[in-house]
């Protein structure tokens, strides 16, 4: 499937992270971004009470992850990553919501991010699913401001 294609229901698996996830989840994640987790702090992740996660996975392989950690009733989105040639197909999206409809089952309230302020794509993604702007922290990235979106679930 390219990323031109809209993601179906039928053609992906949606679950929690487990353990023999971890090894693809690290490969994912270094394809991904500048400062990827390590094996061990996914280990981590699954120890956590308050971490709410799930994997994407196709037919061949893991495509994206995202984690959650509720906080009473909020649910902050701690990170959400696709594999970047299957980007732009919707899974991001569809991530997201999901992870929206588990936190709402769980009791939270709010979900609540933040992103680089450059990072357009985030900005649509997290818009696209509901999220509104509701603040800035200044030089949260080094010299990035961070954008701060909060939903209501």
């Amino acid at each position: 499937m390219t990323a031109s294609k809209k993601l179906t229901s039928h053609s992906f698996l949606i679950r929690p992270i487990d353990k023999d996830d971890l090894l693809e989840l690290t490969t994912l994640d270094r394809l991904s971004r500048g400062s990827p987790w390590t094996k061990e702090m996914f280990q981590k992740e699954l120890e956590l009470p308050f971490s709410i996660h799930a994997t994407v996975k196709d037919e061949k392989e893991l495509i994206a992850f995202g984690v959650v950690w509720q906080v009473k009733e909020i649910a902050q989105l701690i990170q959400i990553t696709v594999i970047p040639d299957r980007r732009g197909a919707g899974i991001g999206t569809f991530l997201v919501k999901h992870l929206m409809r588990v936190c709402s089952q769980k009791g939270c309230k709010i979900m609540e991010l933040e992103f680089e302020q450059g990072n357009i794509a985030a900005k649509k993604l997290y818009e696209k699913c509901g999220f509104k702007t509701v603040g800035l922290r200044k030089k949260f990235y080094g010299n990035q401001n961070a954008i701060l979106m909060q939903c209501a679930l």
